[in-house]
């Protein structure tokens, strides 16, 4: 008797550590070996955006937008279960040597608007080269 006793509390303990998890979601990102120039770094910098997004990531979130940006903070997405699955299909819509605008193909989990949709990105480029993003639509 005791022994199922305590099989059975282990199986219990077992079963409520794996409910407590958070599981992680796989992310496939742009891909970027196909890009040259501005166009890779930009797509780079979408792709750092999304795992920093997916991760809820406080420090790291703010670092890909400008400092001007109004979309900079994480804490807009706090207690949303929102996480991009998919980022696919970037169509570069206007270049210019200091901006540019991408609309990227985005699938999600756990959405309230929906599982796929076409974000637009603003970026602009930094006075050391880097591109951040100034805004999203």
């Amino acid at each position: 008797m005791k022994t199922t006793s305590l099989l059975g509390m282990l199986v219990l303990i077992v079963f409520l550590a794996a409910c407590g998890q958070e599981k992680k979601v796989e992310t496939s990102y742009l891909e970027v070996k196909a890009y040259q120039g501005d166009r890779q770094e930009v797509l780079k910098v979408i792709n750092k955006r999304v795992q920093y997004f997916n991760n809820r990531d406080e420090e790291q979130y703010p670092a890909v937008f400008t400092s001007s940006s109004s979309q900079n903070n994480i804490d807009a997405y706090k207690g949303d279960d929102t996480q991009i699955t998919v980022l696919k299909n970037p169509k570069f819509l206007n270049e210019s040597k200091d901006q540019i605008a991408v609309t990227v193909r985005e699938e999600y989990k756990d959405s309230p608007y929906g599982s796929v949709g076409d974000t637009v990105y603003y970026l602009f480029k930094q006075d050391d080269g880097s591109w951040l993003i100034n805004g999203l639509d």
